[in-house]
């Protein structure tokens, strides 16, 4: 198995994935740098923050915005685009009551279904679109107003609220794992928090969140076990843990029936006690 692999073979494991993913990004560099000239992945960032920023921002993206005051004379698009940049994080930090509100509306849109009422983004062209059962029942006003009506919101805000739970539950489950399945644990919960915080600072898509799916539906069905467990994942072996009472330090496994070493003062209590019960 995975935890029996050894050293080379586990790290090889987890480098070649990671390699593999930031092959992509430096295709787009050099995309960029053959079509314009410039040495980045993308020059959109500082717009993507002008859209999910300001007053009347409602965190998502929108045709019609109007971002925050900002002053960006430069015709250097990498340029620009920091200026903007620089634009909204000092426009954040002035302004904390609106993050709070544009980063709760922010995570739901990343986490909301494909389609329904709560449903944001720009994501016109997903293939799961075209076979969406949710979607395929809308045929009738009748049915519209059943999906995009009063039952339809609360199923939507349960479901996302409860995958985020079940997510975290498995960010969780994962650390309190050992080996190799903690090491994968930790990395893929890395991505998708990363993911999650740089929608944040951008805007709330759930088309953002295609590329690391593959992470996040794991991290649930951990979440899932962790919680069909009750706080334990079936076998999955857990962490050893320390008992306050080791003075030597070692790791005593949980379960083992084995206890930490007596101190000599409570034997010799012990043996009082045993003596006069003889008597």
């Amino acid at each position: 198995g995975w935890t029996r692999a050894g050293g080379k073979a586990r790290i090889a494991a987890i480098l070649v994935p990671v390699l593999v993913v930031l092959a992509f990004p430096g295709i787009l560099v050099a995309r960029n740098i053959a079509a314009n000239h410039v040495a980045t992945v993308s020059t959109n960032l500082g717009i993507t923050m002008m859209i999910g920023a300001g007053p009347t921002a409602s965190g998502t993206y929108e045709p019609q915005w109007k971002g925050v005051p900002c002053d960006a004379p430069s015709t250097d698009p990498v340029i620009h685009d920091q200026q903007q940049t620089k634009c909204v994080i000092s426009w954040y930090l002035h302004n904390p009551a609106q993050v709070v509100r544009l980063s709760l509306a922010k995570t739901a849109w990343f986490w909301s279904n494909w389609y329904g009422p709560v449903a944001k983004g720009t994501m016109a062209r997903n293939p799961w679109l075209r076979i969406d059962p949710i979607k395929a029942m809308v045929t009738t006003q009748a049915s519209y107003d059943l999906v995009f009506g009063l039952l339809g919101q609360i199923v939507s805000w349960a479901w996302i609220l409860g995958g985020i739970a079940v997510l975290l539950l498995g960010v969780v489950g994962t650390w309190r794992m050992s080996g190799l399945e903690r090491t994968l644990g930790i990395a893929l919960s890395i991505i998708v928090i990363a993911s999650w915080v740089i929608s944040l600072g951008t805007i709330g898509d759930h088309r953002f969140r295609v590329p690391i799916m593959t992470a996040s539906l794991l991290l649930q069905v951990v979440g899932w076990r962790f919680l069909w467990g009750r706080g334990s994942l079936p076998g999955v072996e857990a962490r050893p843990r320390r008992l306050a009472g080791d003075a030597r330090g070692e790791p005593v496994p949980a379960g083992s029936g084995m206890s930490a070493p007596r101190s000599p003062r409570a034997g010799a209590q012990l043996s009082k006690s045993a003596r006069r019960k003889r008597r």
